[in-house]
């Protein structure tokens, strides 16, 4: 053990801070943790865009970019990823310090092997991020899915400290993160948590996946803009259409929700029929998974009470109630950062926690 503790000192992973208080023999010494000595990049892939960042070892962000990839698909999305990548590294070409990079996408990702199996808006399929990145840069990667990072976020950084719950996102995709007795739930693909290609209208509208009726195709930013905009160019009146200037391309998730909050009809109504969709399978997971804590995130939840309230409401109402009663139930407290939170988590859990089992 002594050996072990020098070693992290030599490496600058802690420090000695002074001796501590005796019970009998010699003094301890008692050492601190130095999260500043060593960084990590985190990258954050969702089907919109790409985030890349510079992190602490305590998952505090040093710097940070943003870049929309709308429209990449296939082969172009690692080669965005390469070129972001080369050029936010750039500077720091140093990287005896670094202890990694960690990537997360959404989609089925199998995150020993570091291969994104499969992803329907970004036509990524058996992609293997983890080699071509450690071939690379010469450091070792992480490679997992968005949501699995995010519930870790939330248990090891937010304000769920709970060793059973779930982690459900919407925006412009609709994807879930499972902890089940602290192990991440992955399957044995890595396609665990494919909430939103779970069915609810078996007659209902194809999906990209290839199944019909999914709950993405109903609840999804991509299905309520959908919907914005046939109610708009039928004439219907909505303070949506005067917040966004008349432009369609303004219409985003803060002016549907800004509109929500002023008590706009339309805006009121599309809330109702998501939050009634989302409820409805939130009860399943609720009644399969017995949760201590079920959190919402994405940009349709966040800044949006009236939707937690409502799916509170129908969760009330259909779940087992021995199964609902304690449950947590709350949005998401690590805000616009969390999905390179989670990517950092990722790569912290695996280097200083004893790992967490596979589901």
């Amino acid at each position: 053990m002594a050996s072990a503790v020098q070693e992290l000192i030599r490496e600058g992973y802690v420090s000695e801070i002074g001796p501590g208080v005796s019970s009998g023999g010699r003094k301890p010494i008692l050492l601190r943790f130095n999260p500043d000595n060593h960084y990590l990049f985190a990258v954050a892939v969702t089907n919109s865009v790409m985030m890349l960042s510079q992190m602490n070892l305590g998952a505090h962000i040093l710097r940070k970019e943003t870049h929309p990839i709308t429209g990449v698909q296939g082969n172009a999305v690692m080669e965005v990823l390469k070129d972001k990548l080369d050029r936010f590294i750039g500077t720091h070409a140093d990287l005896s310090r670094c202890v990694g990079i960690s990537v997360t996408v959404p989609g089925i990702v199998d995150h020993a092997e570091g291969v994104v199996h499969y992803n329907t808006k970004l036509r990524m399929a058996n992609v293997p991020v983890k080699r071509i990145l450690e071939e690379r840069y010469g450091v070792k990667a992480w490679v997992e899915n968005d949501m699995n990072s995010v519930v870790l976020a939330e248990r090891r950084f937010g304000s769920y400290a709970h060793a059973n719950q779930i982690y459900i996102s919407i925006g412009d995709g609709l994807g879930s993160g499972i902890l089940i007795n602290d192990a991440i739930l992955r399957g044995s693909r890595g396609g665990a948590g494919e909430f939103g290609h779970t069915s609810v209208n078996r007659s209902g509208i194809r999906c990209e996946c290839g199944n019909v009726g999914c709950l993405d195709s109903y609840i999804s930013w991509s299905a309520v803009y959908s919907r914005i905009i046939t109610a708009i160019a039928t004439g219907r009146p909505t303070l949506i259409h005067e917040l966004s200037g008349g432009e369609y391309a303004r219409i985003v998730p803060s002016v549907y929700k800004e509109a929500l909050l002023k008590g706009d009809r339309l805006a009121l109504d599309i809330n109702e029929e998501v939050a009634e969709t989302l409820g409805a399978g939130i009860v399943n997971l609720i009644n399969m998974f017995n949760p201590e804590a079920l959190i919402l995130g994405g940009e349709m939840a966040i800044g949006n009470p009236i939707l937690l309230d409502k799916v509170r409401e129908y969760i009330g109402k259909h779940a087992i109630r021995t199964l609902e009663e304690d449950m947590v139930f709350g949005l998401a407290s690590l805000e616009q950062d969390d999905k390179l939170i989670g990517a950092a988590s990722v790569l912290l859990q695996d280097i200083f926690v004893f790992p967490l089992a596979d589901g």
